[in-house]
Parts: structure tokens; C-alpha cells; sequence
């Protein structure tokens, strides 16, 4: 069966908004679940389709059951893909997808290109500082410039949140340049999971049990460019 949602590619997952307002008119009204791809399930949630709150996909309390192997395949390849990280980069990568998955609004309805663009900035922003200046880079896109400052404060005040390790701008941005590299081999791949979706799966043995971050507020800008003395 098709995907109620995009009618494109095959539905994989029982989607209890199939009989909301918003379906294709050529599907079923028996009021069924009718199943949706995993993409559409990933982009669409709370932003096209009113999903009800109850829906185990919301919040990634399912359990896809995957096969041992498969499941051992896709967290290789998830992490080959930051095979050239330092060793005490790695739980610095941890740590900025644990702040990507308590994102909230600011990021849990990005798409892969939008979460791309949104990494590559901040990015810029942490390069930038690494060479003394304090600049903060900002997103063309405004709807993107949200997420954008968002993960901004997040990082350069790192400092202010406990369990953020200790480490360089220089590194911090090697770090999310790597992230950004992953984001991009992952839409090259063609992958039907969204990024964050796959991500959340692979790294939650690793946050099991790991507490939420009190994020600092975003600063107030002060729209100009400072270099310290």
C-alpha cells in the first residue's frame, strides 16, 4: 500500500492521522490507521499532519524490531561516517546531538537540507571565533534563522551547561563540520529515514539515562563585530 501521505513510495508505518483532515482524496475513509513512509512520517509530523499526541512515533517510543544484522549495519555506517573524529571529539559529537534532540521546536520539524544549512552556519560561527573574533554568523533563510540562533547560544555558551565537554572552538567546529559532512552523505544516500530520526535510534543507548539540559536563553545581539583586545 502507498503511502497515504505522498502517495509516492510504499507505507511502512500504521499512521493514526491517515483519516485527519489533511489525506490523499483518493484514500480510504474506513477510519483505519493507514500506513505512511518513514520520510513523510519524519518531515511532515506537527507541521502538515495533525498527529495525535498518543502516536508512538512522536515521540520515538516504538520499537521497529530491526534485525540484529540490519541493525548492526546501519550503526556502522552511521558511524564510519566519523571514523576521522579525535578520540576526545567524540563525546563532544555526543553531546550536540543530545542538544539536537532536545531541540524542541527549533529544530524537531527541519528536513535534512534545512538541519544541513542550519549545522554548516553555526559552524561558521564557532570558525569564526576559534580565530578571535566573536561574530555570529546568521541564516539567509528566516525561517531557519530560529534553529539557527537557537544552536548558536547553545554552543558558544556550552560553557554554562554542566555536562558540555570541555573543549576548543577550534575542535568544536571540527566537530560540527564532520556533523555536517554526515548530514550531507546522508541526503547524498538517498536514505528514507530522516537524519535525526536514524540518529536518535543509534545514539540512545549512549543517553540512556542522560538528563536534560538547562539551556542557557539565547543573548541579545548586539549586531556588530567584536574583536578582543
Amino acid at each position: 500500500m502507498q503511502c497515504w501521505s505522498c502517495g509516492k513510495v510504499k507505507g511502512k508505518r500504521p499512521c493514526p492521522a491517515s483519516h485527519a483532515a489533511l489525506r490523499l482524496p483518493e484514500a480510504s475513509t474506513d477510519g483505519r490507521d493507514e500506513k505512511i513512509c518513514s520520510k513523510c512520517c519524519g518531515t511532515k509530523r506537527r507541521v502538515e499532519i495533525a498527529c495525535p499526541s498518543d502516536c508512538p512515533y512522536l515521540h520515538g517510543e516504538h520499537d521497529p524490531k530491526w534485525e540484529s544484522a540490519e541493525q548492526q549495519s546501519e550503526q556502522t555506517r552511521f558511524f564510519s561516517r566519523f571514523s576521522g573524529l579525535e578520540e576526545a571529539e567524540l563525546p563532544f559529537l555526543v553531546f550536540v546531538h543530545h542538544l539536537l534532540f532536545q531541540s524542541g521546536p527549533a529544530l524537531e520539524a527541519v528536513d535534512d537540507r534545512a538541519l544541513l544549512h542550519v549545522v554548516r552556519t553555526v559552524s561558521d560561527t564557532l570558525d569564526t571565533r576559534a580565530k578571535g573574533i566573536v561574530y555570529e554568523h546568521q541564516s539567509p533563510r528566516m525561517d531557519l534563522q530560529p534553529a539557527v540562533q537557537w544552536l548558536t547560544s547553545a554552543l558558544t555558551q556550552r560553557d554554562q551547561i554542566p555536562i558540555a565537554p570541555k573543549l576548543t572552538d577550534k575542535k568544536a567546529q571540527a566537530v560540527l563540520t564532520r556533523l555536517a559532512d554526515a548530514v550531507a552523505a546522508h541526503l547524498d544516500a538517498g536514505e528514507e529515514r530522516p537524519y535525526l530520526e536514524l540518529a536518535r535510534k543509534v545514539f540512545a543507548p549512549l543517553l540512556a539515562g542522560a538528563p536534560e539540559l538547562n539551556l542557557p536563553e539565547p543573548p541579545s545581539s548586539s549586531g556588530g563585530l567584536i574583536v578582543p583586545p
